[in-house]
């Protein structure tokens, strides 16, 4: 076992506890509105546990307990917004101290900042108190173990071993944390990419349908071209040719707008990448297949018939 922690609440939890606070020696702003922050109530292991850096300062201590006057870790997020550089006597959040509610809280570290909220959200303002100072009813048991996986039986016999009584549930890792936290997202990604599937299925039908009908539409001047000399290869590759270039200045168009829509997708969705190349390339292959045979379908029957056949086709 490499640190163990107790928290009010994990990162990527449904609970969002929130709190708001004031700094002590300075006015509030215009609006007359506290500070906004998250907050979470950890014991002193919790930073270790969870492999969230310690920037500046210090972690709690067994020190820090009830009786003994009240400390508070920021985060990063925290410092850069409510202490700016350049702002005077605000620069240095260690030492300063804030109230929340009627307790006086003294700074006394600055961490890393955490997507508490979800992968696809920015880190906002967090405040760390002491459990031992703000105890919860409802808390976390953090463990970090090389091997998590084997753990569970070994946490439940040490907990039961102090209290028969205590309930366990929701073990669970960290990697599975966070691959809950993106069900919804990927529930979506995955309904999305099924209507992308039909879309590119629907998109392939049509420019077939178009290009054959199309070309079909032709056989009358191809076969006046092969009346009048014109070589089978020729008037395959002329019409092939033809198709191809509409098809392409299509996906010059579609890919524009591709691009930009996977842009837009990355801002809702974290870890999305504008440039998925198996997306990219399947795209590329069906789209021109399907023109492909709307081309080839009707003019090689044209080619392979007869010149005069094929002008007395209406």
């Amino acid at each position: 076992m490499q640190a163990a922690a107790v928290t009010s609440s994990l990162p990527l939890d449904e609970r969002d506890q929130k709190l708001s606070f004031s700094i002590e020696g300075r006015p509030l702003p215009p609006s007359g509105q506290l500070l906004p922050a998250g907050y979470r109530s950890i014991s002193e292991a919790y930073f270790t546990a969870m492999g969230i850096p310690l920037l500046r300062g210090r972690f709690f201590t067994p020190q820090d307990r009830a009786g003994n006057p009240p400390v508070g870790i920021i985060d990063e997020t925290a410092a850069r917004r409510y202490w700016p550089a350049g702002v005077e006597g605000a620069a240095d959040p260690i030492g300063q101290k804030v109230r929340i509610g009627r307790t006086v809280v003294e700074v006394v570290g600055i961490v890393g900042s955490v997507r508490n909220g979800g992968l696809d959200k920015d880190p906002v303002p967090t405040v760390y108190l002491s459990y031992r100072q703000y105890p919860e009813y409802h808390v976390t048991l953090v463990l970090r173990h090389p091997h998590p996986q084997g753990m569970t039986a070994a946490v439940k016999g040490a907990v039961y071993a102090v209290d028969r009584q205590q309930p366990l549930f929701h073990i669970r890792t960290m990697a599975e944390v966070v691959s809950g936290s993106q069900s919804a997202a990927r529930f979506t990604l995955a309904t999305l990419a099924v209507f992308a599937a039909v879309a590119i299925l629907l998109a392939a039908i049509g420019i077939y349908g178009v290009i054959y009908y199309s070309v079909a539409q032709r056989t009358h001047e191809m076969g006046v071209r092969m009346a009048l000399g014109a070589a089978p290869a020729d008037v395959m590759r002329q019409v092939m040719g033809e198709g191809l270039w509409l098809t392409a200045a299509g996906m010059v168009l579609g890919l524009a707008g591709s691009l930009a829509l996977s842009h837009y997708l990355r801002t809702l969705v974290y870890g999305i990448s504008p440039l998925d190349p198996v997306t990219y390339v399947v795209a590329m292959a069906v789209i021109p297949a399907a023109a492909i045979a709307g081309c080839w379908r009707p003019a090689a029957r044209a080619a392979r018939s007869s010149p005069m056949d094929a002008i007395r086709v209406e």
